[in-house]
C-alpha cells in the first residue's frame, strides 16, 4: 500500500487515522462504554496523548525510509564486496597469465 504512490493507499490511511478520532468521539457520548464515557474533552487537551500521538505518526513515517535506506546501503556494500572480489580473480588471472608468457626477442 505504501510502495506505489497513486493517492488512495494514502487516503486509506488517513480515513484510518481520521475514524479513530470519530470512534472515540462516539463512543465517550455513549455511556454503555465504560471506560471511554466522559473522557473526551479530556483526552482532546492532554498534552501527554497528543505528545505519544505525534511520536507514533514519526514513526511510522520514517520507518519505512529508513528501512529502505539502510536496504540500499546493505546492497551497496554487498555488491561492492563481490565486485572487489571478482577484481581479484580477474587480477590473479591476468598475473598468472603474463608470467607464463615467454619473452621476446629483438
Amino acid at each position: 500500500m505504501f510502495n506505489v504512490w497513486t493517492g488512495w493507499g494514502e487516503v486509506l490511511v488517513l480515513l484510518s487515522m481520521f475514524s479513530f478520532y470519530l470512534n472515540f468521539w462516539i463512543e465517550a457520548r455513549i455511556a454503555s462504554f465504560d471506560a471511554l464515557y466522559g473522557i473526551w474533552e479530556e483526552f482532546m487537551t492532554n498534552v501527554q496523548a497528543w505528545l505519544g500521538l505525534m511520536l507514533v505518526l514519526s514513526c511510522i513515517l520514517t520507518l519505512d525510509p529508513m528501512g529502505r535506506v539502510l536496504l540500499n546501503l546493505f546492497e551497496h556494500l554487498v555488491w561492492k564486496r563481490a565486485l572487489m572480489e571478482e577484481d581479484k580473480v580477474a587480477l590473479k588471472m591476468v598475473t598468472c597469465s603474463c608470467e607464463k608468457e615467454e619473452p621476446y626477442d629483438i
